[in-house]
């Protein structure tokens, strides 16, 4: 009935975790462990920034990471409701393998610290990602044919929003296009076009680093971002991040996957609401909560206690 649901890159605010860890010696411990494995100061940067600092893929990621796994930590603390599935918003799917006790926290840490390493690697200035609201996918995919730069869809997110990853220039003269029926676009705060073909070196040299880390099969289902489907067994999690960079983020077939199966309620760990959000407009009538600080959690904790079957 109950879905974990996690963020990814973009959701970071100078702040994020702060609150727990003044609060919670659990939120401490896994601060320090992260600054530990990292070799730099992360919890620094998550609570004080700069933004610009924060905003970097190799803090960025790491640091939306930890939180998450701060804010499920504390929640469990006080609530053990085991979910009926997890699912994560890109990066976020390496918060739901631990989650689902598939890859260990240190493990996942290493492993995005990596991944963001190489994403970053093989970036250039000239490349970026961008929300496009209130068009259709075959005609946001008609305009992007159509530009002499290089553009691609990169995130289904919901029926009125997808993120296209590309060409500055591109994404700049389909803004043009997009304004003329009626959408928006919106430039995202991420330092290069991921999930696309963009990706495909660093994809390629990220597989030996999946080789180092130990995947399990996972305690709890998880649906993945690359085929919206139930995965479980290790094969296929490696298999799903192995195409994870290069391959678009189906968040709204996996809100539906996760709704078809029975889940009533999607409680989102980590800084802000933006999946809650999200599930919104693919759902309004289901129930979203939220835990990233201690009035969220309360609220959430009041919520399940009323609502479900729980001690």
């Amino acid at each position: 009935m109950v879905a974990f649901v996690f963020p990814g890159q973009g959701s970071q605010t100078v702040g994020m975790g702060k609150e727990f860890y003044a609060s919670y010696e659990k939120a401490k411990e896994i601060f320090k462990k992260a600054d530990e494995i990292l070799n730099f100061p992360l919890s620094s940067y998550c609570f004080e920034g700069p933004v610009d600092k924060l905003a970097a893929t190799s803090i960025t990621q790491p640091a939306v990471l930890t939180t998450s796994i701060v804010c499920l930590s504390i929640f469990k603390s006080f609530l053990d409701i085991k979910p009926l599935l997890v699912m994560g918003h890109s990066l976020g799917e390496y918060t739901a393998l631990v989650a689902a006790k598939a890859v260990s926290f240190e493990d996942s840490l290493r492993v995005v610290q990596k991944r963001a390493a190489l994403m970053e690697e093989f970036s250039k200035k000239e490349y970026t990602m961008a929300a496009v609201l209130n068009i259709d996918k075959e005609r946001l995919l008609n305009l992007c044919k159509k530009t002499k730069f290089k553009v691609e869809l990169a995130n289904f997110n919901t029926e009125k929003q997808i993120v296209v990853s590309g060409s500055k220039k591109g994404i700049e003269a389909i803004k043009v296009e997009v304004e003329k029926l009626g959408g928006r676009v919106i430039f995202l705060n991420v330092s290069g076009p991921f999930h696309s073909s963009f990706m495909k070196e660093a994809s390629l040299k990220f597989e030996d680093i999946l080789k180092d880390i130990v995947i399990k099969d996972a305690a709890i289902p998880i649906v993945s971002n690359v085929s919206a489907e139930i995965i479980k067994f290790k094969e296929d999690i490696y298999d799903s991040l192995e195409k994870h960079m290069c391959h678009p983020v189906l968040w709204q077939k996996s809100v539906l996957k996760a709704l078809f199966i029975g889940v009533k309620i999607f409680i989102e760990f980590g800084p802000g609401k933006i999946l809650s959000s999200l599930i919104k407009k693919i759902d309004k009538n289901v129930v979203t909560l939220s835990v990233y600080d201690n009035s969220s959690l309360k609220n959430t904790i009041s919520y399940l206690k009323e609502n479900l079957i729980v001690s």
